[in-house]
Parts: structure tokens; C-alpha cells; sequence
């Protein structure tokens, strides 16, 4: 039996605590975190030292732990800042590090320099920012904890994964495990076509990434028996995101958790979902 719990993005309490009313319920399964636990809201420390604490947890990682990742070890700062960085920055080091007073520095900067006085640049007080940044990230051991997780978790009869398999027959390589979205949702993407594509893993695969509300198709012909109106909707107007499961006659599940924790919204603390050997879903925590 697994519990599989993904996409918190920095929650904290409110999605810890529908893991452990999964494990209080079902104290023999194996934890498996599916990623993203950074970014979003104001607790990025406490959901990462609860996911790193979960006695033999599996814990994978997601998009956003490879942007952190990268804008050290690659120099690649602006797209992870983009994405919520600077929350994540906050919440394990202290408002010391924040852009607030990068952008306080600078303004000084400036008003220093009309008067005359010697003052440092935009880019000498954004080298300092990131110095900082970079030398924090490093000494906390966060980065060497991060870059050691694995992609994707498979047993005999299920694929747990940040984002998304390969159903193409070639090998399902870290660009797509993190990213992929439609590529891994539809058969193609030609003109209009939205038509969800078959599992050809022969084994149920379960992700986070994308907020389920965001996931809209219908099936492939013949519709199966559990959807007899073969379509899946999104929900944009409303942002509900419960559990959503792709599943054709005589083929194992596409199981889509994401709760839709990065967009902050009130009420969305995330999807954990509890599945037997087989890769069966048994029960849902929301």
C-alpha cells in the first residue's frame, strides 16, 4: 500500500496534516512525496524538513526543486525567482534575504547617487543579494539534499513521478519527468485535437505538477464504462481541484493529483492520495 503526496508548494501544516491522517489510517504504507514542495505560500522549511523526516519516506523531486537547484549550480536565478523563489528564500533564511530589502538597498543607492554621494550599483547590490543567497542555500545543505532526489519511484505495478512517463516507447528523460504537460496528456497535438492518450506502461501512473482543474479531453473511442460520457473537464471558473483519473477498458490508470497549492489559493492544502499493491486509488485526503 502507498500514500502518494505531491505539489504542497510550501503549505506547510494544512497538507502535512492530510499526510498524517493518511498514515494515522493507514499506518503499514509507504510514503511517496512526488515533488514541488517549495514555492508558493510562506512555510518552504517546514514542509521540506517534514518531507525529509518521514521515516523511510520516498521523495521525489519535482520542477521546482531543479529551478532551485539550477540557480546555483547553473547560474539559471532569474526563471526560479520568477516562479517563487523569493518565498522559498524567506521562509528557510528570514526576510534578511528578501528582495524587499535588495530593492530598499537600491532605492538608497539611488537617492544617494542624485546627491552626489558614492553609492553601489543595481548590479553590485544584486551580486550581493545572490552571494548571500547562494552561500545560505549551500551551508544549509538544502542543495545537497535536493540534488540527491530521485525522479521517478516504481513498483511492480505503479510509476510515481513528478510530472509525466513517456508513452512513446523512448526513455522518459529529466526535461520531461519535471515538465511535461500535454505531451504527456493527449496522443497528439495536432490542431484541436484533445484526445487523452492511452497507458501503455501496463502500470498505473500517479503525478502532481499540473493543477487539475487545468486538465480537459475526452477519451479515445470507445469511451469506457466508468466515463460514459468520455470527457473530462477543466474548471478555470471555480480552480476546484480534486483528484482526477484517466482510465481506459483493459489498461491500468492516469492518476493526476495536483491540488492546485501554487496559485495560493483559500482552501487548496493539496491532494494525498492512498493506492494498494496493485495500483488501485482506495482512498482520497483533500
Amino acid at each position: 500500500m502507498y500514500i502518494f503526496a505531491s505539489d504542497p508548494h510550501a503549505t506547510g501544516q494544512p497538507w502535512i496534516d492530510l499526510v498524517e491522517k493518511a498514515r494515522t489510517k493507514y499506518p503499514l504504507a509507504k510514503v511517496v512525496f512526488g515533488g514541488d514542495y517549495i514555492d508558493g505560500r510562506a512555510f518552504a522549511k517546514e514542509t521540506l524538513d517534514y518531507v525529509f523526516s518521514v521515516p523511510d519516506a520516498v521523495v521525489l523531486r519535482g520542477n521546482h526543486e531543479q529551478m532551485l537547484i539550477d540557480s546555483v549550480k547553473r547560474g539559471e536565478k532569474g526563471l526560479w525567482l520568477a516562479n517563487g523563489g523569493e518565498t522559498t528564500l524567506i521562509s528557510l533564511f528570514g526576510e534578511d534575504i528578501s528582495f524587499k530589502l535588495t530593492a530598499n538597498k537600491f532605492r538608497d543607492s539611488y537617492e544617494a547617487s542624485k546627491s552626489g554621494l558614492p553609492s553601489p550599483t543595481f548590479g553590485d547590490i544584486m551580486y550581493e543579494f545572490w552571494t548571500k543567497s547562494e552561500e545560505k542555500l549551500t551551508s544549509s545543505g538544502y542543495i545537497e539534499k535536493l540534488n540527491t532526489l530521485p525522479l521517478k519511484y516504481e513498483t511492480n505495478n505503479i510509476i510515481f513521478i513528478h510530472a509525466g512517463v513517456r508513452l512513446d516507447g523512448q526513455e522518459t528523460d529529466q526535461e520531461f519527468a519535471l515538465w511535461s504537460r500535454e505531451d504527456y496528456w493527449y496522443i497528439d497535438r495536432q490542431e484541436h485535437d484533445y484526445v487523452f492518450a492511452h497507458n501503455t506502461t501496463g502500470k498505473t501512473i500517479v503525478t502532481g505538477h499540473t493543477p487539475t482543474c487545468m486538465l480537459s479531453g475526452v477519451y479515445e473511442q470507445p469511451f469506457p464504462k466508468a466515463n460514459p460520457e468520455g470527457v473530462i473537464l477543466g474548471d478555470t471558473a471555480t480552480y476546484q481541484c480534486p483528484v482526477k483519473i484517466v482510465k481506459y477498458d483493459g489498461e491500468p490508470a492516469r492518476i493526476f493529483t495536483d491540488g492546485g497549492c501554487h496559485a495560493r489559493l483559500d482552501g487548496h492544502h493539496g491532494n494525498v492520495v492512498v493506492l494498494d499493491d496493485n495500483g488501485a486509488l482506495i482512498d482520497i485526503f483533500s
